[in-house]
């Protein structure tokens, strides 16, 4: 009877061990499609800058990335902001929690334009805005050709100027009404600083109020992510000019 208490305790023990160890890392898996590439990167991405911290090489277009959680990893800075790299222009911004698995699949092509992700609330989240960027994107473009057909037409040109003028307003929208949904995320972060070539949808120093109110509900849930101590920084900055 002992013995069997001593394993029953034993098996308990090995248990809370593996429980432990899965909350204490992030798995990145995926499966790409048309992929020429041999190997896929993990970097971490902080407001004083971005690091490699895993390799993959991809296997018949399936990867597989960790992010380890060691004594000098701080758990008030998850959620943490990574890239799933392939090239300097060919990468997935995304977000993820310790004990978190994400799914990713995508064509190798086009990484941010295709990817679908599972497994994380966030980083859904995210897809979401990369997606609705890629439709704001490709709205652009086509405008953009119709613009160059017709450089010489004036009146063409002022309708077209009038269309783009509304995508950016409807998208300004969007991003203003995905903030304000999803308060308690830090993807409201990157729906805040979103840009697309030169154009900036809400330039920062215009937009202190709702930084500030970002910044008030976002630091009740992680008042020590640095994250959020960066964005104090940047409200603070305005506030003394």
């Amino acid at each position: 009877m002992k013995k069997l208490y001593l394993i029953f305790i034993l098996f308990l023990i090995l248990g809370l061990q593996s429980c432990v160890s899965k909350k204490q890392k992030i798995n990145f898996n995926g499966e790409l499609s048309h992929c020429k590439y041999s190997k896929i990167y993990l970097y971490k991405v902080t407001p004083t800058g971005t690091f490699v911290i895993d390799s993959s090489e991809i296997i018949q277009g399936k990867f597989s990335l960790t992010d380890n959680m060691d004594q000098y990893s701080d758990p008030n800075n998850y959620p943490c902001f990574y890239k799933v790299f392939l090239t300097q222009k060919n990468h997935i911004l995304t977000i993820a929690s310790m004990g978190e698995s994400l799914h990713f699949k995508a064509n190798a092509d086009s990484l941010v334009k295709t990817y679908h992700v599972s497994g994380g609330h966030d980083a859904q989240l995210l897809n979401q805005l990369d997606i609705r960027l890629k439709m704001f994107v490709d709205s652009v473009e086509t405008l953009y050709d119709s613009y160059e057909t017709n450089q010489y037409n004036d009146s063409v040109k002022v309708m077209i100027e009038t269309k783009y003028n509304k995508l950016v307003e409807n998208h300004q929208k969007y991003l203003l009404d995905f903030i304000h949904a999803n308060k308690e995320s830090l993807v409201t972060l990157t729906a805040f600083y979103q840009t697309f070539n030169r154009r900036i949808f809400f330039p920062e120093k215009e937009n202190i109020p709702l930084l500030t109110e970002m910044y008030l509900s976002l630091k009740v849930k992680y008042p020590k992510n640095d994250n959020i101590s960066y964005i104090k920084s940047r409200i603070e900055k305005y506030s003394q000019k």
